[in-house]
C-alpha cells in the first residue's frame, strides 16, 4: 500500500467500482502521482480544519480510459498542454 500522506493512500484515491467492473486499469502515471500527492496534502489540511474527522474520498483519480468510460470531460486536471485533452486544448 502506497501511503501518500498520514491518512490517505494511493489505493483509496484511485479506487473505482466502474474500473473494477469493466476491467479498466486506473493506474496513474508519474505526473499524476505528483498531483495525487499534492491532493493528499490538501485533504490533510481539510481534515485538520474539520477537527481531525475523517474525509471520505469517492473519486481522486481517473485514467483516460476510465474517464472515457464514465463520459467524463475531455480535459483531465493537470494535463493542460500535455496533448491528453480532446482537440489538443483545454
Amino acid at each position: 500500500m502506497t501511503r501518500l500522506s498520514e491518512n490517505f493512500t494511493l489505493r483509496e484515491l484511485v479506487a473505482s467500482e466502474t474500473a473494477r467492473a469493466n476491467g479498466i486499469e486506473n493506474r496513474p502515471d508519474e505526473q499524476a502521482l505528483v498531483y495525487l500527492a499534492r491532493l493528499a496534502m490538501v485533504l490533510e489540511m481539510v481534515r485538520a480544519e474539520l477537527g481531525g474527522r475523517p474525509v471520505v474520498v469517492t473519486s481522486g483519480f481517473r485514467s483516460a480510459g476510465l474517464n472515457a468510460a464514465v463520459g467524463g470531460s475531455g480535459c483531465i486536471w493537470g494535463w493542460r498542454g500535455s496533448g491528453r485533452c480532446r482537440g489538443g486544448r483545454c
